[in-house]
């Protein structure tokens, strides 16, 4: 039986579940802007780098290379409540240092420990030091090098020459900028399909404890609360929300600022 107790319980949950859904709606909008600030820079770089390419190359889709590997990946991730999380990996595989074994430095046992020679035994020593010291410490440099050799043979960038504008590395970084907040934005959008399930459960329990209770609800909906807008926006598979197709026309808007700022370069 419904209780006014259980019912102001229930009510309080919905309420933090509420906040938690604004909160994650808020996560959102800061990660399109994000991506749309990032790939505005990122195109209007790419224009620039065409426009100063030598013979007139132009870098984009044409240019790839079908032998060009991933060097990242998505990791997902699926919880106890069936929250999707996204998150990126590197998929190249630097080679790993091989640490060898430090040779045991004790000088092998003298037969006249009985009468120790302290001359030579203070001999030994600074001997002993000097070798230590002016010995270079090769391991850790060459993890360095083959690290940056590794990363530098993977590069993209190096299909084009070392005479490539400053502005197409630039493209490249923020274009890699973008790829964190693309996948905070998808696990966000995750969270939030299970906040709208989870409100709209809690919202029918409350509804029927209220009709039980006996309590009229005056909100114009014949009993039924008010619905929140943000929740029949946003909406994963089937049909695309408003918000996926927000997205759609950012895209083919930055596209279309590229090639107006090539063609106004060009003109120059």
């Amino acid at each position: 039986m419904a209780t006014q107790q259980a019912l102001d319980d229930l009510q309080d949950k919905l309420d933090n579940l509420i906040i938690s859904y604004l909160d994650l709606f808020d996560e959102y909008q800061s990660s399109r802007t994000e991506i749309s600030r990032n790939f505005s820079e990122g195109f209007l770089n790419l224009a620039q780098a065409n426009f100063n390419a030598p013979n007139r190359v132009r870098y984009g889709q044409d240019m790839y290379d079908n032998r060009m590997q991933a060097l990242r990946g998505v990791h997902i991730a699926v919880d106890e409540t069936d929250v999707t999380a996204y998150t990126l990996k590197d998929l190249t595989s630097p080679p790993k240092a091989t640490t060898p074994e430090k040779a045991d430095l004790k000088p092998p046992p003298s037969t006249d420990d009985a009468n120790p020679d302290p001359t030579k035994e203070k001999t030994s020593e600074i001997t002993t030091d000097q070798g230590d010291s002016d010995k270079p410490d090769t391991n850790s440099d060459d993890a360095e090098v083959a690290l940056k050799l590794a990363n530098s043979k993977t590069d993209p960038l190096r299909w084009f020459g070392i005479l490539r504008p400053m502005t197409l590395g630039t493209a490249q970084k923020n274009f890699v900028h973008s790829l964190p907040p693309i996948m905070k934005l998808v696990s966000t959008l995750s969270d939030i399909e299970y906040h709208e399930k989870v409100i709209r459960d809690l919202r029918q329990k409350v509804r029927g404890m209220r009709k039980e209770l006996g309590i009229k609800i005056d909100d114009g909906s014949d009993g039924e609360p008010a619905a929140m807008p943000e929740l029949d926006k946003l909406t994963i598979g089937g049909e695309k929300s408003t918000d996926e197709t927000a997205v759609d026309n950012s895209l083919e808007d930055e596209k279309q600022r590229e090639e107006e700022v090539e063609k106004a370069l060009r003109d120059e």
